[in-house]
């Protein structure tokens, strides 16, 4: 697939499918959205045929639409009519036989009348009879059609309507003009994800990539503008990918497959893809700060801020199309605890774990929004109303199923219940007293949902004294979803549960600020239903952290201790229960494991503490391979990976042969530090030579030198001797004659 067009250029989505759509039925169309202007330099690399023919591949009308279709373009006569028309996209929705409707045609009129003479204007109405969005302009001749395109896209009428607009004819070709329709299917986009969307996967040392935002580029640190660069990680030195100036400039994601990188900028939004990291789409929303991309990579969010009184400021993008689907307020969806222009919680729009539905909560209405997302509306038309309810979570894969918990009200306990959607049907519940917060986290592979709880010691709770405890929900393949209850004391400082396996780390600790570390306890925990009745499995003292990471394949865990004064990395093998390696990388500030949990990154974020930065690049068992210092670092970031395409049986194949495969791998690692080494070697033999050209040609300069001065001196002395022969000569005489 290649790049889309410019807004500039012709709409490629939803719009101009949606507004030819509406000439023959009363459907929702969107309305677009301001234009985002191109990176200096930037240059297209696709024609607008190119991208009509691929938009034949992403649409494909109904029978009926297509009779419609054909019945309009039967002749070359009533095709050339469409030259004269354009659509006008993102005018004002407004009741039609409102008084603001005949000021507004008047407007519309003054504006179109300047490229030609008007023939008709058409307004689009839903079927509560307000304007869509969007009108048809007729012109006498085609040419004042063109120039109202040409001059009058990207209009901007006030700050919420900016005008995008194509011509008829450019709709109607994107549509297609042939019985084409008949045989075409959609774009098959996880088929071609796995060809050049995946191409880093698809490598053969399938070597995992991640990317830096940082000041300062890869050959000069001095440079004070911010550049992305990504790398290739090797195992043993990095490998230089590309780096772009200014290529961000509030940030960066990756979507949850690495599929796409998702850059941020005044403008809006921007993705990009393939080996050649070209821009796939963009998606104008000004003012945006916060960008996420849904698990499947259907949809992109984009949130703007501060939030203006009648701004819908969160927006819900196709993908694909770069289309508004839709579009919410967040003082809609959330309540601001910390102050306005902080959410309370980022993503605000929760997705299941396949793009069926999302979820939205509504603290101010005590209630879940579930929406269908194939069309955009409420489930039933009704949301689901929870008394009081504080958060919730989408199981991350396996079948549709919300967690979500509320307090203690009216004296009703409180609870942890998972809901089935679409059903609405509560799988499993648990009640709880006492309850000061709680923290829902599920596995990756959505086996157990960790609910971290904080009960009150004192029934009066006017001492504020509080422990912790743990509730896991073991989802099965049986009906039965068994729950799990762990007490882990008072002063749990870390938490983290296996995302592989069936072990949860607790760090217990009486540190306070001005000691740290004293008598801390780094404790684990079966989650298995089997030791439901014993779940404690082995303590570990003498080992403090702040944070606990584990390995995403499970087995190894790492204990950090994140402080200004400290560095500790402990890495700890969980199977054994045993200290692997102790290291150090003194005022690090978070850590990141790879997806294939082979590699841990540690990082300085210039934007948490500000001081020089670095990251530094280790194995599993703690041996820092790469380090490297940089003035300025923002941001360190993996790229995902695509989900495994080998059946469970090919999985359990390879691990019965995975010594045969462990030695495979051994020798090519070998080889490629023998060739890292060769390379290391012949750059320092290099280093070597130049240094020892340039001793050489100081020293025959030096001997030249020596040897015109030789040459002088010798002149030098022979004058002097011819002198004093002279003299010696004339006393002589001098003494004869006296005589």
């Amino acid at each position: 697939m290649s790049e889309f067009p410019k807004q500039g250029g012709i709409s490629t989505g939803d719009g101009m499918y949606g507004i030819l759509k509406t000439l023959g039925s009363d459907e929702e169309a969107d309305s677009s959205t301001p234009e985002l202007s191109d990176d200096e330099g930037y240059v297209e690399c696709i024609s607008d045929i190119d991208i009509l023919n691929k938009l034949k591949e992403i649409h494909k009308p109904n029978e009926a639409e297509t009779i419609m279709l054909h019945h309009r373009l039967e002749s070359p006569e009533v095709s050339k009519e469409f030259d004269s028309i354009i659509i006008v996209e993102n005018i004002p929705q407004i009741d039609p036989k409102g008084e603001k409707m005949e000021k507004l045609e008047i407007i519309l009129r003054k504006i179109f009348s300047r490229f030609g003479k008007i023939v008709n204007i058409y307004f689009a109405k839903e079927t509560n009879a307000m304007l869509k969005g969007f009108m048809l302009v007729e012109y006498q001749s085609s040419d004042s059609a063109e120039q109202a395109k040409k001059i009058a896209d990207g209009y901007i009428m006030d700050k919420s309507h900016t005008f995008t607009i194509n011509l008829m004819t450019e709709v109607v070709e994107a549509l297609g003009m042939s019985d084409e329709f008949k045989e075409q299917t959609p774009l098959a986009y996880p088929g071609e994800r796995q060809g050049p969307l995946w191409w880093w996967a698809m490598k053969e040392d399938a070597h995992d990539q991640y990317a830096i935002l940082h000041q300062g580029s890869n050959t000069d640190l001095s440079n004070s503008d911010v550049h992305l660069s990504l790398w290739w990680n090797t195992g043993s030195v990095p490998r230089y990918i590309v780096e772009r100036l200014k290529w961000s400039m509030l940030g960066f994601t990756w979507s949850k497959q690495g599929t796409f990188l998702v850059t941020v900028h005044p403008q809006g939004a921007a993705i990009w893809a393939f080996e050649s990291f070209e821009r796939f789409q963009k998606y104008p929303h000004f003012g945006v700060k916060l960008v996420d991309i849904s698990p499947g990579e259907n949809y992109v969010v984009t949130c703007s801020l501060p939030q203006s009184e009648d701004d819908q400021n969160v927006k819900i993008w196709n993908l694909l199309t770069a289309k508004v689907v839709k579009t919410f307020s967040v003082e809609s969806v959330v309540i601001y605890p910390g102050g306005r222009d902080k959410p309370a919680k980022w993503p605000l729009i929760q997705w299941s774990y396949n793009d069926e539905y999302f979820g939205i909560l509504s603290l101010a209405n005590q209630s879940i929004k579930v929406f269908q997302s194939d069309c955009m509306k409420l489930l039933d038309d009704k949301v689901i109303h929870i008394p009081n309810i504080q958060d919730f979570s989408w199981r991350p894969t396996g079948s549709n199923v919300l967690a979500y918990w509320f307090p203690e009200q009216n004296q009703k306990p409180a609870q942890v219940a998972l809901m089935s959607i679409p059903t609405r049907a509560i799988a499993r519940q648990k009640n709880l007293v006492g309850v000061h917060d709680c923290e829902l986290k599920w596995t990756e592979n959505g086996r157990f949902l960790l609910c971290k709880v904080i009960h009150y010691i004192s029934k009066s709770r006017k001492q504020n004294k509080t422990k912790t405890a743990f509730e896991v929900f073991s989802i099965g393949q049986d009906r039965e979803i068994p729950v799990i209850s762990i007490d882990a004391g008072e002063s749990v400082t870390a938490y983290a549960l296996d995302q592989n396996g069936n072990k949860i780390a607790v760090m217990s600790s009486e540190a306070t600020k001005d000691v740290i570390g004293h008598q801390s306890t780094l404790k684990f925990f079966s989650v298995d239903p089997s030791r439901a009745s014993n779940p404690f499995l082995k303590d570990m003292t003498g080992v403090y952290a702040s944070h606990l990471s584990w390995s995403p394949l499970g087995q190894y865990l790492v204990a950090a201790a994140i402080s200004q004064n400290t560095g500790d990395l402990i890495f700890i093998d969980a199977t054994e229960f045993s200290v692997i390696n102790r290291q150090n990388h003194t005022g690090f500030t978070d850590i990141q494991w790879d997806p294939t949990g082979r590699y841990l990154c540690s990082y300085i974020n210039y934007m948490t503490r500000a001081t020089e930065c670095s990251y530094a690049l280790w194995t599993f068992y703690g041996r820092c391979y790469y380090k490297f210092t940089i003035p300025f670092l923002y941001a360190f970031k993996w790229r995902g990976r695509p989900p495994k395409v080998l059946t469970e049986g090919e999985q359990l194949e390879i691990q019965k042969n995975i010594a045969y495969y462990q030695k495979i791998f051994e020798q090519k690692d070998k080889k490629a530090q023998r060739n890292e080494a060769d390379k290391l070697f012949k750059k320092y033999r290099a280093m070597f030579n130049d240094f020892m050209d340039v001793k050489n040609c100081i020293k025959d300069r030096l001997h030249e030198l020596e040897t015109s001065l030789n040459k002088r001196l010798d002149s030098t002395m022979d004058e002097e001797n011819f002198d004093i022969e002279i003299v010696e000569s004339f006393d002589k005489e001098k003494v004869e004659i006296i005589k």
